[in-house]
Formats: C-alpha cells, structure tokens, sequence
C-alpha cells in the first residue's frame, strides 16, 4: 500500500499562508478596535464640549457689570476667568472657569458671598488636558490679549461718561482653546455679551 505525505515544502507553505492569514485577520480586528475606540473618544469630548459651551455662554451673557462699585468684576488669564453674577433671589455670587494643571482639568466654581456655599463642576472628567488657554478680544485694539482685568479699564477711563465705560469694561469677546491628549477642540468663541448692566 501507497501512503502518500505531505513533503516540509507543502508543510511549510502551508504554516506560512495559515500566518499571513492571521497577520491580517489580526491587523483587521486592530484597526476596527482603533476606529471603535476613536468613536468613543469623539463621541465623549464633543459632549462635553458642547456642555460647556451652553454653560460659558450662559454664564458670560447674565454676568454683571456696573460702574458703580469698586470690586473688579471681570478679570482673566490665560488659564483663568472670574466674574460675577446676581441669582434670582439677588444674591451675588462668583464664578471661576479654571485650568487645574495638577489635574489637568477645566473647573467651575461658584461661590454665593452671602453664605459662601459652593459649587464645583468638572469638564472634560474622563479626558486629560494638556494645555488651555483663554483669551479676550479688545475692541479698541482689535486684538485677542491674553490677560483682562476690568478695574485696569475703569481707571484708563474714569474721566469718559459712565455709559461709556460700562461699554469698554468687558472684552468684545472670548476665545478658549483647549488641547486634550488624544485631539485638538476647536476654538470655543464667544462673543457680543452684554452682560447685566446695572447703573451709567
């Protein structure tokens, strides 16, 4: 009887067709997985993006204004902006968006004066960010500057009406860039506030 075998040629052809087969069947499962996971990714920041778009321009369209007190009401940094608002029962509070760079996290925080009760809100929890950065349009200059502070404009401007100097008291509009580990936001621009003007 004939017994006919495979010879270590077709053996090794064999294993060799068999691997290639897996190296692309695995390299297939990789690049689903990858696109799977940037979905994810995309899916989460563009929430939260727009979270916190609705809330900043919320925030920035109801903040106070008036050259009638000495406190500054508006001030920023590239990593931070502080204003204040009147609530409905017209307590004053404070509110701070800031770049936590321990944490790498942007970070609300209000703070009712009256009772110094706070709250936190936290963007971007599940996302790392490295770098942030706020920047306010001067409509004078007709540049975005890095840095704001309200009281600065009101001493430039003490001697103009009081109309006039609630309108230059607060920049034009803000820009917040944010680079997260895994993508670039788009700029988040907000513009054209007015504010809550009280007195002028």
């Amino acid at each position: 009887m004939n017994e006919a075998g495979f010879t270590l040629v077709e053996i090794l052809a064999a294993v060799t067709i068999t691997a290639i087969i897996l190296v692309s069947l695995f390299a297939l499962l990789q690049q689903s997985f990858d696109l799977w996971r940037s979905i994810g990714v995309y899916n989460h920041w563009e929430q939260n993006f727009r979270v916190l778009e609705a809330e900043l321009t919320r925030d920035l369209h109801n903040l106070l204004s008036s050259p009638l007190t000495t406190r500054n009401l508006f001030q920023g940094s590239d990593h931070q902006i502080k204003f204040y608002q009147l609530s409905t029962t017209g307590e004053m509070k404070e509110i701070t968006y800031s770049f936590d760079s321990y944490q790498q996290q942007l970070i609300k925080e209000v703070t009712y004066l009256g009772s110094k009760e706070k709250e936190r809100i936290e963007f971007f929890s599940e996302a790392t960010i490295k770098d942030l950065e706020f920047q306010f349009y001067d409509l004078e200059t007709e540049y975005f500057k890095s840095y704001w502070s309200q009281q600065e404009v009101r001493e430039k401007n003490e001697s103009e009406a009081l109309s006039k100097q609630l309108k230059r008291y607060l920049p034009q509009a803000i820009r917040l860039k944010i680079k997260l580990t895994t993508v670039d936001l788009p700029p988040l621009l907000i513009e054209n506030f007015s504010g809550q003007d009280y007195g002028g």
